[in-house]
């Protein structure tokens, strides 16, 4: 082997470990957003409002996302859950949580079994709330309508 070979063979090497680092930084500085969601009781001062849906975004990634709106699937189809503060942009590391207080009592009233919740970006990708996160605002939903905590006379403004 001469000193020939054993410079191409260094240099397809170190061209070879470039690529594989600009690749991995490539896919570092994607978008990437962190999504959850959960029925909690929300305190304000002296008032308490139970069964409100609280969705949790950050931003896990090294670019801006703005996020435009949410919307939910189940059995029956696709419904949009109207944003109190959207849209925002998230800049890196950021968290933004968003509230809403009628949303469940609707579901509950309209019988709806959730499939999916997710948020939208500007460039309309969507941000999926995990199936693990999706179960157990299924689980709460079906108490509530064992229970019969939310009567059916009573309606909840999307």
């Amino acid at each position: 082997m001469s000193i020939t070979d054993v410079l191409a063979i260094v240099g397809a090497l170190s061209g070879l470990s470039s690529i594989a680092w600009n690749v991995y930084q490539w896919q570092q500085s994607k978008a990437k957003m962190k999504i959850s969601a959960a029925v909690v009781t929300k305190y304000q001062g002296d008032i308490t409002t139970p069964n409100v849906l609280m969705i949790e975004m950050v931003n896990a990634g090294k670019r801006p996302i703005q996020i435009e709106m949410f919307f939910g699937r189940s059995e029956t189809g696709d419904f949009v859950i109207t944003p109190d503060n959207l849209p925002i942009t998230l800049e890196e590391s950021k968290k933004h949580v968003e509230a809403y207080d009628g949303t469940i009592e609707q579901m509950v009233r309209d019988g709806i079994y959730l499939l999916g919740l997710y948020a939208v970006d500007s460039l309309g990708k969507r941000w999926q709330v995990s199936g693990g996160d999706i179960a157990k605002i299924n689980l709460h939903l079906q108490q509530l309508r064992s229970e019969g905590i939310i009567e059916d006379g009573e309606e909840v403004v999307w």
